[in-house]
């Protein structure tokens, strides 16, 4: 499976993760993994820089917005993307920060809360 460079931010300013997960490395950045609904495929986002944790959206330090859809979890392919990644960034140590950020994790958005992301 090979890995590929983001395109530019102005060709996907959103990006839709499902089976996604917040990790946290040994320098402190956090990032969003998971599945790109849109794209089929793995992803892992830059760091994180602003998150919503009732709407579960945020954006990263190369302007995109992530939407975290249904309930956090384990991609495969996403899996391999972080793996990868951060091997090649030579990231010593990560923790999956998840439940800590977002501590309703396991269930999806409610209707309430999908409404109002829809209107923002």
């Amino acid at each position: 499976m090979s890995i590929w460079k983001s395109g530019p931010v102005e060709d996907m300013p959103e990006v839709p993760l499902v089976r996604w997960s917040i990790r946290e490395t040994n320098s402190g950045t956090r990032h969003f993994v998971g599945y790109n609904v849109l794209r089929r495929r793995g992803r892992m986002s830059t760091a994180i820089t602003s998150f919503d944790a009732r709407t579960r959206t945020g954006k990263t330090e190369s302007g995109r917005t992530y939407r975290l859809e249904g309930r956090a979890g384990i991609d495969p392919d996403g899996e391999h993307v972080w793996n990868t990644v951060t091997q090649l960034r030579g990231v010593g140590s990560w923790r999956d920060v998840t439940a800590t950020v977002v501590p309703d994790w396991r269930e999806p958005l409610s209707l309430a809360e999908r409404k109002e992301r829809a209107e923002n």
